[in-house]
């Protein structure tokens, strides 16, 4: 008589951590001083197909920081399953499982991360920037520009300005006024909580991945 065994994986026992870490700082079952996250999502899915990070060029800090997120959400929850049949006296563990058919498997998973990440990169790499520059011109003061002019009731015709055209305007007054607004520090926070709300948000996009026991 036959049975099917189900083995759960979860994306740490997917890759090899003893290379996935650099001081991963982001991951809450890391113990203090445990080597920072130094991968990114293209060297997350080679790793799951392939056992390297060769499959693809060298992550950019973005997709490192994305990472560290997604590993920090659901490095530890089940995203992959698989069954194997064998007979009812048989006693199986995950070491028994049939490595070509997992890497089968591992590769469809690599597919759907990589399929997520290309799917909204494109929106979140734009927000992330647009804050990075802001986070890059924080010293630059705010500068309020007014105008107000007068003029007495014209005699003649109005071009096509209206009466608002230099020639019929009897006083102009002009200010430009810079500021700082808020501090320096109170704007740098301000962004910075900015990116990581976008990280997180983009990060939760995976969470779909993540399976019910």
């Amino acid at each position: 008589m036959m049975i099917t065994s189900r083995f759960y994986y979860s994306l740490a026992e997917l890759v090899n951590k003893e290379d996935y870490y650099i001081i991963n700082y982001h991951d809450p079952y890391s113990s203090p001083g445990e080597l920072v996250l130094g991968w990114g999502v293209e060297e997350t899915v080679s790793n799951i197909v392939s056992g390297s990070g060769d499959m693809f060029e060298n992550s950019d800090s973005i997709s490192k920081e994305l990472m560290a997120h997604i590993w920090a959400n659901i490095s530890h929850k089940y995203i992959m399953c698989f069954d194997v049949e064998h007979p009812i006296w048989q006693q199986i563990t995950k070491d028994d499982v049939d490595s070509t058919e997992l890497n089968k498997e591992k590769k469809l998973l690599a597919q759907s991360i990589w399929s997520i990440y290309i799917d909204t990169q494109e929106r979140y790499r734009a927000l992330i920037n647009i804050y990075n520059d802001e986070l890059n011109n924080l010293m630059a003061k705010i500068e309020t520009d007014s105008e107000t002019r007068f003029n007495d009731t014209p005699q003649n015709l109005p071009v096509n300005d209206g009466y608002a055209a230099d020639n019929y305007t009897t006083t102009i007054t002009g200010s430009k006024v810079k500021t700082d607004g808020t501090s320096i520090m109170n704007r740098i926070d301000e962004v910075q909580q900015k990116l990581r709300d976008i990280y997180a948000d983009w990060a939760f996009q995976f969470n779909k991945l993540v399976m019910e026991d």
